[in-house]
């Protein structure tokens, strides 16, 4: 289970904190950070530090927010929908972990249904005063949402705070100010704490800009986030855990990734559309009717695609819940018929017989050679005789610490050796760098021939911009022989493999 650090932002805060009266926890529809297994582990923290726990799930303003962005009013009111079925979704079962809901310690809340009370609606007449005058509330809350839109990549139609997208953000900021005031007043509580997992411009700017409106004594904020685990041989380290993901497990830092969704596909989609999709699917050829395995599925972006293109089945593996928790809502938002499981590649059962597996960015977190030769034998053994594999992995000619056109980085010690660290530098915010290791052709083609391969291919790739040195990824294909079968003296893949020159024309 998660643990979480706990920061009171002021004294008073922490006060209001240990007497333990109360905790508000806000949970937004388009938010995956709150992922079911650590919202769960949120409400199991906040079950045993607090007397009474209330969550708020905000159902009000999102298909405004949607229909600045670009979308219809009809597809608005669909993706509404289905956010919020998706987060209703996602507490039920994080409440599976806690207790509280027996004995009425926990309660779930609608926005919709606390802006009907009378003291909301008080509170939040006190809050427009500051709104009607610009005062630094409303300022505090204009910076919140113009650094969402820009992180979510909305483009303002105009500068002024008069831009539909930046009213429409108002709104939806306005409307969770009171909970930030007054809670004690709005839910009959002796105290509380409003808890969120990072510091957001309106919560400094009520505590520390003059001239805010006026919080309720017994009302405190607290920054509760994941607590960051250390690498085994390091020395126990004090950073606050969004500002070093690269403490963290692997399965961890993609947790962390998956709570911005947006920031993965801001990082990836270009490359991925440009480059991967398109070698992939010419390497791979029609997959119409094919049962496809996508090992180290991320949030499904791979399987989602295949099962697109006509494969009947499709099932896709992750070692991250928190991944696995995007892409299953994800598939819920716009279902197209594809299954998730959280499962670690190097030790997933026998799932099935597929047609074929795919495995994008997912080898070279092999941490040995044997963890990397039981990847390449349950690949194997979830393979159809003469099923094809293929996988993105590591290039190991990209020189020391080499930035891609993805803003990737890889960092690698010259003269690297088959199991060196070589780890990438993701540009998420903040940065993340995961533990990938150097694997070299040679080894990547003798184990998968070892493990029971055949037909060993490094496949080019499309759509590499002229003049570029190494692609960040090669990629790699084979088929699984039967039981017995010798190796067809497939020819040497690192001499097919391609040159930056022959994949860019």
């Amino acid at each position: 289970m998660t643990k979480f650090e706990v920061e009171p932002v002021t004294p008073t805060c922490r006060r209001i904190y240990e007497r333990g009266d109360h905790a508000l926890i806000g949970v937004s529809a388009g938010n995956s950070y709150f992922h079911q297994e650590r919202l769960g582990s949120l409400l199991a923290w906040a079950e045993e530090h607090f007397n009474m726990v209330d969550v708020l799930y905000i159902d009000t303003h999102i298909d405004a927010m949607l229909i600045a962005t670009g979308l219809t009013p009809a597809q608005a009111g669909s993706r509404t929908r289905s956010m919020l079925k998706d987060v209703r979704r996602r507490i039920r079962r994080a409440l599976e972990k806690t207790s509280g809901t027996a004995h009425g310690r926990l309660r779930v809340r609608s926005m919709s249904e606390c802006a009907q009370l009378p003291a909301y609606q008080e509170v939040l007449r006190r809050l427009d005063r500051d709104f009607d005058d610009s005062g630094p509330v409303r300022r505090a809350a204009e910076e919140q949402v113009r650094e969402l839109l820009e992180h979510h990549s909305v483009p303002v139609t105009e500068h002024s705070a008069d831009s539909v997208q930046i009213k429409a953000g108002l709104a939806y900021v306005r409307s969770e100010i009171p909970f930030l005031l007054d809670t004690p007043a709005i839910l009959g509580v002796p105290s509380s704490v409003t808890c969120y997992h990072k510091l957001m411009p309106v919560v400094t700017a009520l505590y520390q800009e003059p001239g805010s409106p006026g919080r309720s004594a017994r009302q405190g904020f607290l920054v509760v986030s994941p607590e960051p685990v250390a690498a085994p041989d390091s020395p126990p380290q004090q950073t606050r855990s969004r500002t070093r993901r690269k403490q963290l497990t692997l399965t961890e830092q993609y947790d962390e990734i998956a709570a911005d969704y947006t920031d993965v596909e801001r990082v990836f989609s270009t490359y991925r559309s440009l480059i991967e999709i398109p070698s992939l699917l010419r390497a791979l050829g029609p997959v119409d009717g094919a049962s496809v395995l996508d090992l180290g599925c991320g949030s499904g972006a791979y399987a989602r695609l295949l099962r697109r293109r006509g494969a009947a089945e499709v099932l896709g593996v992750d070692v991250s819940p928190g991944m696995i928790e995007v892409a299953r809502a994800l598939e819920e938002r716009e279902p197209v018929g594809v299954r998730y499981e959280v499962l670690d590649a190097a030790d997933m059962p026998v799932l099935g017989t597929f047609d074929v597996v795919v495995a994008v960015a997912v080898l070279h977190y092999a941490d040995s050679r044997a963890t990397l030769a039981r990847m390449m034998r349950q690949t194997w053994a979830n393979l159809t005789p003469g099923g094809r594999f293929l996988a993105y992995v590591g290039n190991p000619r990209l020189p020391a610490d080499s930035a891609q056109m993805n803003g990737l980085v890889v960092h690698r010690p010259d003269n690297a050796r088959d199991g060196d660290p070589s780890p990438l530098t993701i540009p998420t915010t903040p940065p993340t760098t995961l533990p990938a290791r150097y694997w070299s052709c040679e080894t990547i083609e003798k184990t998968l021939r070892a493990s029971g391969f055949t037909d060993v291919v490094w496949e080019p790739l499309d759509g590499l911009p002229s003049g570029a040195q190494e692609p960040v990824n090669l990629l790699v294909s084979a088929r699984a022989q039967p039981v017995g079968a010798a190796d067809t003296a497939a020819p040497s893949a690192r001499e097919r493999a391609p040159l930056a020159a022959t994949a860019a024309q």
